[in-house]
């Protein structure tokens, strides 16, 4: 199975460190092919995005992805943009975090109340001021949207499969 220690800090962090009351895996109020790691939304309505990176290969793939043009323009109305990272790799990735992202990595011990490791802020992300609140209509379909990714989930815990 896929190890997803980083999607999990990622969520509890979100969740316990920035009180987003909604938080979601693989989704957003965009349709089409955007679907960012873990995606919260904070009490005002206004977005976290989270990008897994697990390799500095997979760091810099990054930059050459049409989402990453519309994360530059601040198209994608995120108010903050993170990546998060192992820490065998933060050292080499931040040089090469662009401007509009904050940089996020897991601490050395378990130190939640779930075991996990604490997530730390490496490099604060800068904040999209021109960011809009979401609709409620849009907090809802993601809602909706996430109970498909839930059951997913759940069915390849009961399968044993891979995700």
């Amino acid at each position: 199975m896929r190890d997803l220690a980083l999607e999990a800090a990622a969520v509890e962090w979100l969740r316990y460190e920035r009180q987003c009351l909604l938080v979601c895996l693989e989704r957003s109020p965009v349709w089409g092919d955007y679907r960012p790691d873990v995606f919260g939304v904070c009490r005002r309505r206004q977005t976290i995005e989270i990008e897994c990176k697990r390799t500095v290969a997979d760091f810099r793939a990054d930059a050459g992805k049409r989402i990453t043009s519309w994360r530059k323009t601040g198209a994608l109305n995120v108010r903050q943009f993170y990546y998060i990272v192992p820490p065998a790799i933060a050292d080499a990735v931040r040089p090469l975090l662009p401007d509009y992202a904050g940089l996020l990595t897991l601490g050395s011990t378990d130190a939640t109340f779930t075991r996990l490791p604490r997530v730390e802020v490496e490099h604060g992300a800068p904040v999209n001021r021109a960011a809009k609140r979401l609709t409620v209509l849009e907090m809802a379909r993601m809602a909706k949207h996430q109970t498909a990714t839930l059951h997913r989930l759940l069915t390849y815990i009961v399968k044993g499969e891979r995700t």
